[in-house]
């Protein structure tokens, strides 16, 4: 039987994901500037391509699939949004403290 996950404890991983996707995008963000950027100097060919264009393409490409499998087996968290019943009425601080009416929907 899976543990019972509250609605606190389902937005601080939404919000644990984004951070991670966040910096999953700056890294990989990284690797392009660097292999693109960063090589642009050098004189290196590789089947008569430069060296800058290989790593700037398919250096990022790789980076962002390294990223992703990462995220998918360290960070993401398969739960369901919609169960309701593990879940209790939000109260009136908690909507006030963390944006959300009393129904439970964001405020913005």
């Amino acid at each position: 039987m899976q543990d019972r996950i509250t609605y606190r404890d389902k937005l601080r991983q939404a919000d644990r994901e984004a951070r991670a996707t966040v910096v999953a995008l700056a890294v990989t963000i990284v690797v392009w500037a660097v292999g693109g950027f960063g090589l642009a100097g050098l004189d290196i060919k590789v089947a008569h391509t430069p060296l800058w264009v290989i790593c700037g393409t398919v250096g990022a490409w790789v980076c962002a699939i390294a990223c992703a499998v990462y995220l998918d087996k360290r960070v993401f968290v398969d739960f369901s949004l919609d169960d309701e019943d593990d879940v209790g009425p939000v109260s009136e601080s908690d909507a006030n403290r963390e944006g959300f009416d009393g129904e439970g929907v964001c405020r913005g």
